[in-house]
């Protein structure tokens, strides 16, 4: 050994010595590690389990859901046939999944049971598709497949030791999400199968009672299990119980009220009457909600198991690294020791080396400057490293130290050398950049001088320019007249889409962005492929672009582009900057030239048109002359062709309700008063369409007056009190303490204005009441107004729809119209009349509920008095018509004046009338007038519709023999179709024809009778 040792040099032997030493510190460190890949192996096989496992469960719970799925279609659920598809895509799916996760483990035993899991699967599904299999039979079968599943799962839990994991939080988690929770879900899965079967027979035995009680008895025993099991892992690992515990907790909670509900739905009662889908359904849910527990503790179970292995992989690896680092460390060691000797002696021999090389490169280089070479640079010495070298302590340093000091001299002499270089060097370059600025400007000023076009001048511009500064492209856009867009005028090698003519909007690219901005835009960096240079042989990439807006007497005239292939220097891009000023303004003189010419010509050729017009107005005016008198003809006879029948009718109508011969009953001329008021109706409709059209034309002569002001009101008070009586509604006249004692209108306008907005008040006010207030306005005519405001308590006018009303047949919402009747014309023609008057109609907006319509006249002065408000006290409602005796008919629908019209006319036919709002309400009157001779029963109505209302009574045995007439807004063959479909004995379509449908109700009455 020791010969072996005088052998190696000194850097050599504590290698060696080094070497050695870490190999005996590696050993335990090595046997260490191996065992931490044996924890590490059995962390990572419990990982892979997790998803074979997971793969089960999940085709686990596709069964028992095609179970249940399956049990409420046997017992005739149709809301189970849309599920039971997809619940049977997803057992296939998950059998595939299952058994590709089950393939790469090599267990013969499992891949034999699990295909004959699958082969079962196939026959029930078989059996039940050529229905050889009853209900409870499939009910059996499902519950082979599931324990079958379940005695599975059991053996692939065995197979990579899940049961056995040694750590306590992983332990409890594994028998939480892999023993207990499946045992829950086939508890409550049988249990909702078998509680929604009993519910479906509205009965249990008592064995069946006790089996479902045992049920819930196991499916709450594995719930208790499952939320002590959970609390051991989350008090084992603190982050469980943070990120797991709300979601258990939320699950578990639900899955017991869950088993408390079905304990409360089938197996208490003596009768079971609850829903057998709502049942299946809240039980589904629950089923869920453990499914999610289920995925989140498999989750958390996968996190733990990770973070095992990742905490004994750190473990490893932080041994790998130490040993590494005392390896390193040993031989770092070493060789410090070894350069702590040698390094000194060739640091030495290098600072020597350093004072004395380039020396004769130098000196060339010092020649040549001074011949006045400024090309020529200059490397400055540099001083020898002190790095390592204990400087004083031994000879070698002291050498160091001595050669550094010279050195250091020597660089700071060649510095200054060099500074002086550059600053000859940056005046020679500066003085020649201004020669070549000069230089360009006075050579494209000569070349702008004189008369051209703007495209000719910027062509001559562009292309200096181009020329000038090595540019590969160009482009120059001009304000085009009249539109203020730019637009290409002039290219420079240009290619493809670039050459066609261009439109450049402002903010559009960096050209347009410059022209926004009115500032030029540089760009150095251009990327690949944004602006191709093309020649007769290839083309590339521009990698510079300029960008400048032309601007003369502070307006865009144009804007300049060019491409180039190298970066534009600081001196080129001054010349653009001012280089543009010139070529701007000469552009600009040249516009201003341009439109002077063109105005010119435009000048005299308007002269010519204006003639031209003038013929063609007169001629327009004739026209217009010919058709209003055609116009007046028309209207002239159609209000004789309407009014002339209409007046018979009327007349007709009058002479039956007098009833002077005494033959007629109080109902039938009941009846002659409707068909007058109709009558009076649609003429005042024809009468609204009329002053329409005469408004419209400015053909109303105003026939102006002087009354007293209150007479303009209060002759308003027995037309409106009837019918304010008749809904209960507070009708009064409020005048103000100022007012005129006569004013100058035109009354019987202002009367229809005001008969208008009173008859929408009423129309639209339920309930409340209609106040109509005369008062004095300022400010809002040009002179002194009297406003008559009529404010009411209704249903009031959407912000949005406050100008749409006042136009011709248009309404607030397009259902007011079929709810309130009504054309759409009174607004209209309203505010027509006011501002023919010289007056306003406007809409104020309530505080309230309601709207507020002001009428503003214009006033001259007058005495005032002061009268005191008159308020019109309310009447009571009018009362309805007594109840008949006669067939009972049950009257469902949501429209209350359809409700009100046809109960009176039933009930004036000596019929019992109940009504029902809605087909939920119309199930429970049938079931509390069982002496029911007909039901009458709308189609469109919330809650239930009449289609399903008159399903839910055929399929009542007692009713099934029931009359039902259907009524339909929708006069379709399909319509009648699926209310015949749905069990309807007739079908009307809306508006109703009262003939019809009486004898309709005597011909499904008569056999009763």
């Amino acid at each position: 050994m020791k010969t072996l040792l005088s052998r190696l040099l000194l850097w050599q032997t504590f290698l060696l010595l080094a070497a050695m030493g870490t190999v005996l510190v590696a050993l335990p460190f090595g046997l260490f590690l191996n065992e931490s890949n044996k924890a590490i192996e059995v962390a990572r096989q419990e990982m892979r389990g997790i998803a074979p496992t997971r793969a089960l469960l999940a085709l686990l719970r596709s069964l028992q859901q095609h179970r249940g799925l399956s049990t409420m279609a046997d017992l005739g659920f149709n809301e189970a046939d849309a599920g039971l598809a997809a619940s049977r895509q997803a057992v296939d799916k998950g059998f595939f999944t299952t058994e590709t996760l089950l393939l790469p483990l090599g267990d013969t035993a499992l891949l034999a049971d699990f295909q004959q899991v699958r082969d079962q699967w196939q026959a029930l599904l078989t059996r039940r598709s050529v229905r050889t299999l009853s209900a409870n039979g499939s009910f059996d079968a499902h519950n082979q497949l599931v324990a079958r599943l379940l005695k599975l799962h059991e053996n692939l839990i065995d197979h990579f030791g899940l049961r056995l994991d040694p750590a306590a939080s992983s332990y409890f988690l594994m028998n939480a999400a892999l023993v207990e929770a499946p045992q829950l879900a086939d508890s409550m899965s049988r249990l909702r199968g078998g509680g929604a079967a009993a519910l479906a027979r509205h009965q249990a035995g008592q064995e069946e009672r006790l089996a479902l009680h045992g049920l819930i008895d196991r499916a709450g025993y594995h719930l208790n299990a499952i939320r002590t099991l959970l609390d051991y892992a989350a008090n084992a690992d603190p982050e469980l119980a943070r990120s797991l515990s709300p979601v258990a907790r939320a699950s578990l909670d639900d899955g017991a009220a869950a088993l408390a509900e079905a304990a409360q739905t089938v197996v208490r009662p003596s009768r079971l009457d609850a829903a057998p889908w709502e049942y299946f359904v809240r039980l589904t849910g629950a089923l869920d909600a453990q499914q999610r527990l289920s995925s989140n503790t498999l989750a958390a179970l996968e996190t733990v198991l990770a973070g095992r292995a990742d905490e004994l992989e750190s473990t490893r690896r932080n041994l790998s690294l130490a040993l590494g680092a005392l390896a390193v460390l040993m031989v770092g060691f070493g060789v410090r020791v070894v350069r702590s000797v040698t390094v000194p002696m060739a640091q030495t021999m290098h600072a020597a080396q350093t004072m004395t090389e380039d020396t004769e490169a130098r000196l060339h280089t010092v020649e040549a400057i001074a011949s006045g070479d400024m090309d020529q640079a200059l490397k400055p010495a540099s001083p020898p490293p002190l790095d390592g070298i204990p400087v004083g302590r031994n000879e070698a340093g002291r050498l160091v130290a001595t050669l550094h000091s010279m050195g250091r001299m020597q660089a700071a002499l060649d510095g200054a050398f060099v500074q002086m270089t550059q600053a000859l060097r940056q005046h020679r370059a500066d003085e020649n950049a201004r020669d070549w600025l000069k230089t360009g400007l006075n050579e494209l000023g000569d070349l702008m001088r004189g008369e051209f076009s703007a495209e000719t001048g910027a062509e001559a511009a562009l292309g200096y320019l181009a020329r000038r500064l090595d540019a590969g492209a160009g482009a120059i856009y001009l304000l085009q007249e009249g539109g203020g867009q730019l637009s290409l005028s002039v290219g420079y090698a240009l290619n493809g889409q670039l050459a066609r003519p261009g439109r450049l909007l402002q903010g559009e690219g960096v050209l347009g962005q410059a022209v926004r901005d009115r500032r030029a835009i540089f760009l150095s960096q251009v990327p690949p492929g944004y602006l191709g240079i093309a020649s007769a042989l290839g083309s590339c990439d521009a990698t510079a672009l300029a960008a400048l807006p032309l601007l003369h007497a502070g307006s865009v005239v144009g804007a300049l582009e060019l491409a180039c292939l190298r970066p534009f220097s600081d001196t080129e891009r001054e010349f653009l900057e001012r280089a543009r000023e010139g070529i701007a303004a000469s552009i600009g003189v040249s516009m201003s030239r341009h439109r002077t010419e063109v105005l010119l010509e435009k000048t005299q050729q308007q002269a010519g048109e204006l003639r031209l017009q003038q013929e063609a107005l007169r001629q327009n005016n004739a026209e217009l002359e010919r058709v209003n008198t055609f116009r007046s003809e028309f209207l002239a006879n159609v209000s004789h062709e309407l009014r002339t029948p209409l007046n018979s009718m009327l007349v007709l109508a009058a002479v039956l309700r007098e009833n002077r011969e005494g033959n007629l009953t109080a109902k039938q001329t009941e009846y002659a008063g409707i068909i007058q008021q109709a009558g009076k109706n649609l003429l005042a409709l024809i009468n609204d369409i009329l002053d329409l059209s005469r408004s419209g034309s400015g053909r109303v002569a105003l026939s102006l007056e002087q009354v007293a002001s209150r007479q303009i009101c209060e002759t308003l008070l027995p037309t409106f009190r009837p019918e304010a009586e008749t809904k209960g509604l507070e009708f009064r006249i409020e005048y103000a303490n100022a007012l005129p004692q006569l004013v100058c209108i035109d009354l019987d306008r202002t009367r229809q204005v005001l008969k208008n907005l009173l008859s929408n008040a009423f129309k639209f006010t339920a309930r409340g009441g209609v106040l109509i207030r005369m008062d004095l306005a300022e400010g809002v005519l040009p002179v002194p107004a009297l406003s008559i405001a009529v404010r009411d308590s209704g249903i009031g006018v959407p912000p949005s729809k406050r100008e749409l009303i006042f136009e011709a047949f248009r309404q607030a919402d397009g259902s007011i119209g079929r709810s309130y009747g009504g054309a759409g014309l009174g607004l209209s023609i309203s505010r027509q009349l006011a501002c023919q008057m010289g007056g306003a109609l406007r809409l104020q907006p309530n505080e309230g509920p309601g709207s507020t319509f002001i009428l503003y006249l214009p006033l001259e002065a007058a005495p005032i008095y002061k009268p005191s408000p008159q308020r019109a006290a309310p009447s009571p409602p009018y009362g309805a018509y007594p109840t008949l005796d006669g067939k009972k008919v049950l009257l469902v629908d949501d429209d209350m004046r359809n409700v009100f019209s046809l109960g009176t006319l039933l009930s004036g036919r000596g019929m019992q009338v109940v009504e029902a709002e809605h087909g939920r309400a119309a199930l429970e009157r049938l079931a509390e007038h069982p002496d029911t001779a007909l039901v009458l029963m709308d189609v469109s109505m919330p809650v239930m519709d009449g289609y399903e209302a008159m399903r839910s009574i055929r399929a009542t045995p007692s009713l099934r023999q029931l009359p039902i007439i259907a009524m339909s807004g929708d006069a379709r063959v399909m319509d009648e179709q699926l209310c015949m479909q749905a069990g309807a004995s007739a079908w009307l379509a809306k508006p109703l024809d009262i003939a019809v449908l009486l004898a309709m109700i005597e011909r499904c009455v008569a056999p009763a009778v």
